[in-house]
């Protein structure tokens, strides 16, 4: 913390301080603008990178219930938290603005010159519907919408937004600290522009929206446990506003929930880029495997673990994909495999701002991201690997799939499909997060509380960074909060007292 009486001066002033360019950000600084405040956002990356994984999530869905709806959306998010309830009263307030959202971001996409319209079911040849159809509530889970055209859509209506209505930014500019007055209330923020440390008065309030921590090892490691994870969506979710909330004196909740918000994938990470590669899953031919540490399977690998965002139900609850706990992992395919199944998911922000994977993954061989060998025993000596260890382990999936079954592990029959034609491939698979929901607790509208649960005066928090959604998650649920967190936090920041 830095103290109010430290500060020299003051180089820039607003009314309200956003940090971050990301949804929740821009979400709040056009409603803080819209009630009156002057706003001022501050965005550690360049106008090229900005607006972290909200820039890239595809697709672009918003959880829309209906107001009729609001009774179930209080069961059902209460059962996708368990055990991580929140107050009734907290939980009420939250559910009543997710009934009344959708009239207010329709207005404004269309004031973007963007498009507003139903979820088209063709897009992912997924119908809408609930993830958790046997949880009390669920049924209000009946109508999503999206923002187009193209990827982005809401992100880029918003950035547009703040734009038109000439809302102003500061690129390149990366808030380190807050600074607070000696009762704790929050009076600015302390930013680094190239070698400059910029000095922001805040008259009412600084909302932090700076996104999760999916691309901080250490915080990884420290706070949820995992030796190796990659972000899947923004390199630049850094940790840096956990780290903020953390020296104001914010209690912090949702760090670790006892399933991963919003799953951990299987993941392509390659040393030129910083994310990772969302790696394709149930693949079309059946010719492959996944093996641990150990060098054997251990798991179905076609079990449907994507469609519960990568959890399954086993023991009467819920249990993340394994392969956090499983490293070093390879996929072990050959050559049909290799020319028919594109091994990475053209979406999120590798594909979107980095590399392209190409259909037959003929680029990524040649690169050395995908490894090659004429024989099981070469190529498990390229990768590291014991060449009787992984030769049984083929051979013994070998042996069922020629009688079409998997009596290891059970995947389909016709997911089933010997490793016979060469060459042989391998492909390392590291844990990948679209995000980590843990960070200060905070109201509905906003405000962070401390240890003692009071409000930290002058602070407010928006989007990913501690969401109220906690263990199971159901689609678009993130987006959605970061539009909803962000309009109340703007709001709640330009209503705050000078």
């Amino acid at each position: 913390m830095v103290s109010l009486r430290s500060m020299p001066r003051w180089t820039a002033e607003a009314d309200v301080v956003v940090l971050g360019a990301g949804l929740s950000g821009l979400v709040a600084a056009v409603t803080a603008h819209e009630a009156g405040a002057h706003v001022l956002v501050l965005e550690k990356m360049g106008p090229d990178r900005a607006g972290g994984i909200s820039r890239v999530r595809y697709p672009q869905i918003v959880w829309a219930p209906r107001p009729e709806k609001l009774s179930a959306l209080i069961a059902y998010q209460t059962a996708l938290n368990e055990p991580n309830p929140l107050p009734e009263p907290e939980l009420r307030a939250w559910a009543e603005d997710m009934v009344g959202l959708s009239p207010w971001v329709g207005e404004h996409i269309a004031a973007a010159g963007y498009v507003w319209s139903p979820w088209d079911a063709s897009v992912l040849n997924w119908v809408p519907g609930p993830e958790f159809p046997e949880m009390p509530g669920a049924d209000c889970v009946d109508r999503l919408f999206a923002a187009g055209p193209g990827s982005g859509g809401l992100w880029r209506a918003f950035a547009a937004l703040r734009e038109h209505r000439g809302i102003a930014i500061r690129y390149d500019a990366r808030a380190f600290e807050l600074v607070q007055n000696g009762d704790q209330s929050v009076a600015g923020v302390l930013a680094r522009e190239g070698n400059q440390t910029t000095a922001v008065r805040a008259h009412r309030g600084v909302v932090v929206a700076t996104g999760g921590f999916d691309a901080a090892p250490e915080l990884l490691r420290d706070y949820m446990g995992f030796a190796e994870a990659y972000p899947i969506g923004s390199p630049h979710n850094t940790g840096d506003g956990f780290r903020l909330l953390q020296r104001a004196g914010a209690a912090m909740w949702h760090v670790r929930n006892p399933t991963i918000t919003g799953g951990v994938w299987p993941a392509i990470k390659v040393p030129e880029h910083a994310a990772a590669f969302f790696a394709a899953q149930n693949l079309g031919v059946g010719s492959y495997i996944e093996v641990a540490k150990d060098h054997r399977r251990f798991y179905a690998e076609t079990g449907g673990w994507n469609r519960f965002h990568n959890k399954l139900q086993r023991f009467g609850g819920w249990v993340d994909q394994p392969i956090a706990t499983m490293l070093p992992v390879h996929m072990i395919l050959d050559d049909r495999v290799r020319r028919a199944c594109r091994l990475a998911r053209p979406i999120y922000w590798n594909a979107e701002m980095e590399h392209r994977w190409s259909a037959d993954n003929s680029v990524e061989v040649a690169k050395g991201w995908v490894i090659q060998a004429g024989t099981i025993a070469e190529l498990a000596a390229k990768i590291g690997r014991d060449p009787e260890a992984l030769m049984a382990t083929v051979e013994r999936y070998n042996t069922d799939a020629r009688l079409g079954q998997d009596p290891e592990f059970g995947r389909a029959p016709e997911r089933v499909a010997p490793i016979l034609e060469p060459p042989f491939y391998a492909l390392a698979l590291v844990p990948g997060l679209v995000g980590t929901t843990g960070g200060a607790r905070r109201l509905p509208d906003g405000r962070v509380l401390d240890h003692d649960d009071h409000v930290i005066p002058g602070l407010f928090e928006a989007g990913e960074l501690g969401s109220p959604l906690a263990n199971l998650y159901e689609n678009g649920s993130f987006l959605t909060e970061a539009i909803r967190s962000g309009r109340a936090a703007g709001a709640s920041a330009a209503r705050a007292r000078s």
